[in-house]
């Protein structure tokens, strides 16, 4: 955040269970889940939905901060700042552990989809798709920003691509 900016207030849900989790929850130091029946590719146990969620709350509040605010130009809510994010986790996928970003503006709120991949391999397949979107052809309904952002968040070994 720079100087003069509002901060964002930042929310955590988990899809299928009600309310808000936070440190009170009782999810929230559980190891999180791999895909059902799939054992192999689950994460090390030591990733808790806390280290998942503050690694989602260090990327929105840090680098990718800028990158939401291009998604929001591409939705014409550009001049828009967010006053509120809430941060979903979707599912346990194969390779990834999606996260659902509903940014709230004063205007209207906006989901956006962020891949997180918590495993060797996942981190992996994730560094090949990123590639592969580059060569998607240019599309206005796909998107108006060519880039696809992807950050590294090493604390936690999580790998996240907004693309």
């Amino acid at each position: 955040m720079t100087p003069g900016e509002t901060p964002i207030e930042i929310r955590y849900r988990i899809t299928g269970y009600g309310g808000a989790v936070g440190p009170r929850h009782p999810l929230w130091h559980a190891p999180l889940p791999g895909p059902p029946g799939a054992l192999s590719a689950a994460p090390p146990a030591s990733i808790t939905h806390a280290d998942y969620f503050q690694a989602l709350r260090s990327y929105v509040s840090g680098t990718g901060r800028d990158h939401i605010q291009r998604a929001l130009a591409a939705h014409r809510l550009g001049q828009l700042r967010p006053s509120r994010i809430t941060i979903a986790l979707e599912k346990h996928g194969e390779f990834y552990h999606p996260a659902r970003l509903v940014v709230t503006t004063e205007k209207e709120a906006v989901s956006l989809a962020l891949n997180v991949a918590v495993t060797a391999t996942g981190r992996t397949w994730m560094a090949s798709e990123v590639a592969a979107l580059s060569r998607v052809p240019h599309s206005p309904t796909f998107s108006s920003d060519r880039s696809y952002p992807k950050a590294l968040i090493s604390a936690t070994n999580l790998s996240i691509s907004a693309s």
